[in-house]
């Protein structure tokens, strides 16, 4: 199957499903190659002409590196999304800096899995580097704050992980750790 006739399938689909009347949103990765004025123009027409109800966009992540999504995309976003009645948003979260050495996400959420299984980062499910435990084998809050819980807290190091959706969540944390009175604020 050819990139066009893919494409085209992937539209048919897309249309089918609006006709029987699933909400259907769009998602993007932003990268060098659509974040021009006439990329974003031609997005934002298709989704309207297919009756796409959002457009998500996201940066492309390459060689670790989040594409930057800068003020001069978003304002293009803006335009699109005014002239086409469409919303959108976009994730910016990926390309902040980090600040952190560690991933406190970590224990925030358990990720549960269809193949019974737990783990504790959002990107590594599937990964046996990051389970915890099996969920649909006993209580799961046996293993949450165990030993092993803490061992894959500690062994993890994000200088290697790709940026990720917890990227400003850690961020946050983390200013919280450097500086405790922070917390303060949060409850005036």
């Amino acid at each position: 199957m050819t990139a066009k006739s893919l494409f085209t399938k992937v539209k048919d689909n897309a249309r089918g499903l609006i006709q029987a009347g699933v909400n259907v949103d769009f998602k993007c990765l932003i990268n060098p190659l659509n974040d021009t004025e006439e990329a974003m123009n031609d997005l934002f027409k298709l989704v309207v002409e297919l009756g796409g109800r959002m457009i998500y966009f996201r940066p492309v992540i390459i060689d670790n590196q989040a594409y930057p999504i800068t003020e001069q995309t978003i304002a293009r976003l803006e335009k699109y999304s005014q002239q086409y009645r469409l919303p959108y948003w976009a994730n910016q979260n990926k390309t902040l800096p980090r600040n952190y050495k560690k991933c406190h996400q970590m224990f925030h959420f358990p990720v549960f899995c269809a193949d019974g299984k737990i783990y504790i980062c959002c990107e590594g499910k599937g990964n046996p580097q990051f389970e915890l435990a099996n969920w649909d084998t006993g209580d799961f809050r046996d293993s949450w704050l165990s030993p092993r819980h803490y061992e894959i807290y500690n062994r993890t190091r994000v200088e290697f992980c790709a940026p990720c959706r917890p990227n400003i969540s850690n961020i946050q944390i983390q200013n919280i750790l450097d500086n405790p009175k922070q917390i303060e604020t949060l409850y005036l």
